[in-house]
């Protein structure tokens, strides 16, 4: 499952890249919630528990979707390009959406 969606996340990323130069920001942002974000969250709780080298290897490619939304050079601050999107990081959507599961388990 976490292969399946890791194969799919370049490619979807990959589609984003090619429109990129032909869109706005905002275009691309929905682009990106619409093609590349639900790889990320499918079973995102599934990937809490997933190697350190996977985990990493699908934050490198979460960040790089945020750099071809913003056009921002590869040595550009992954951390400041999610704030300037408002989007979270892996590892924070992976425990917004634990947190949300636990409490609509109880």
């Amino acid at each position: 499952m976490i292969i399946t969606s890791q194969q799919k996340q370049p490619a979807a990323i990959g589609t984003l890249k090619r429109i990129r130069s032909f869109i706005s920001t905002a275009s691309a942002t929905q682009i990106y919630q619409a093609l590349v974000q639900p790889h990320f969250v499918y079973c995102s709780s599934v990937w809490d528990g997933c190697s350190a080298k996977l985990s990493d290897k699908m934050q490198k490619l979460h960040n790089r979707a945020a750099r071809i939304i913003t056009k921002s050079s590869y040595d550009s601050s992954a951390t400041e390009i999610f704030e300037s999107l408002h989007l979270d990081d892996l590892s924070k959507k992976r425990k917004k959406t634990q947190s949300k599961f636990s409490c609509s388990k109880s």
